[in-house]
């Protein structure tokens, strides 16, 4: 009977983070926080997308980041991860971009620059019509469109892809997707303690990436509820057959976000489309593409070369930069 009763409850919870008016939770950004804008020599520009133009009323503005070759040929854009920036994926945004890929990134609701309401206030559904904003905003009607995601972004593009009515909100149907150690698996305990840390996302020892923030789901119930309830949604569903898609995983034995063994399985089982890439890494963290050589270099060479395969016109590499030689390569396709 108690058993009962608490399955009965958590299904209660879940049901009533997904119900919630999005109008609700604090705004991203304390009043008077100051947010550094990208890097000198970054190759990234700055821009302003107003929350209204995604929601009526809605106040703040989204901090969206580009990058792009002269002559794009494709637009990607990508969604970073929970506690993340946009600004913190600068090497595999240049290696997109050399491609000849328009990278258009944003900062995601409570992360960054972003100053719209906070994450508990956005559904799957309303960071969609984001992704359509973005789409109309900052992209061109005749180039192909790519979407891309990292951990909780991943799981975004996942769902996003998944669903005929979160397509619905695009202004285009994506012609390949990359997802980056997506969480549809995430693991019990952030962290292994409840708290992201730069140390704990990559083997890097002085990764250049701003500090993760905010350091746990647990600040925002209702995104972490919606998180687990979506991640369990992704896992029963399946990816469809006309977006070839690249998933890279992390080593299960070094993640500490994503039970990266869940994700393999789950990738795995898409295989039955024949549109679906599994790229395994061994002894890598999370935050597989921010790995130091050679995992990063290598993981970022293997998107570029995904993508050169599937959409027409890119520019495919031939080597990986910094070199990383056959017996050193920690990533294989499966």
């Amino acid at each position: 009977m108690l058993r009962r009763l608490g399955v009965a409850l958590v299904a209660a919870a879940v049901a009533a983070a997904l119900a919630l008016p999005v109008r609700v939770g604090p705004a991203g950004v304390r009043a008077g926080a100051r947010e550094p804008p990208p890097g000198s020599g970054s190759g990234l520009t700055e821009s302003r997308l107003p929350a209204a133009d995604v929601r009526t009323g809605e106040p703040g503005s989204f901090r969206v980041v580009r990058t792009a070759p002269a002559a794009p040929v494709a637009d990607l854009i990508f969604l970073h991860g929970h506690a993340d920036r946009a600004d913190n994926h600068r090497a595999i945004f240049t290696a997109w971009a050399a491609a000849g890929i328009s990278v258009i990134a944003v900062d995601l609701p409570s992360h960054g620059g972003t100053t719209a309401r906070g994450i508990d206030a956005w559904s799957t559904a309303d960071l969609a019509a984001l992704v359509g904003t973005l789409d109309r905003r900052y992209g061109a009607a005749d180039r192909p469109l790519i979407l891309a995601g990292w951990s909780y972004g991943g799981l975004l593009v996942t769902r996003i892809v998944q669903r005929p009515r979160h397509l619905a909100a695009l202004a285009r149907r994506p012609t390949a997707a990359v997802l980056l150690v997506p969480a549809v698996d995430p693991q019990p305990v952030t962290g292994g303690d409840g708290i992201a840390r730069r140390r704990t996302l990559n083997h890097d020892p002085d990764p250049a990436a701003a500090d993760p923030r905010p350091a746990s789901p647990l600040l925002n119930p209702i995104f972490a509820v919606r998180l687990l309830a979506e991640a369990w949604a992704a896992r029963a569903d399946r990816l469809p057959a006309d977006v070839p898609t690249l998933v890279v995983a992390s080593d299960p034995a070094e993640d500490l976000y994503v039970r990266a063994e869940g994700l393999i399985r789950w990738a795995r089982a898409q295989g039955g489309t024949g549109r679906v890439l599994l790229l395994s890494c061994s002894g890598a963290r999370h935050g597989v593409h921010l790995e130091p050589w050679p995992t990063g270099p290598t993981a970022r060479h293997a998107t570029v070369r995904f993508l050169a395969s599937t959409v027409r016109g890119l520019a495919a590499p031939t080597a990986i930069d910094p070199p990383v030689a056959e017996e050193e390569q920690t990533c294989r396709t499966q």
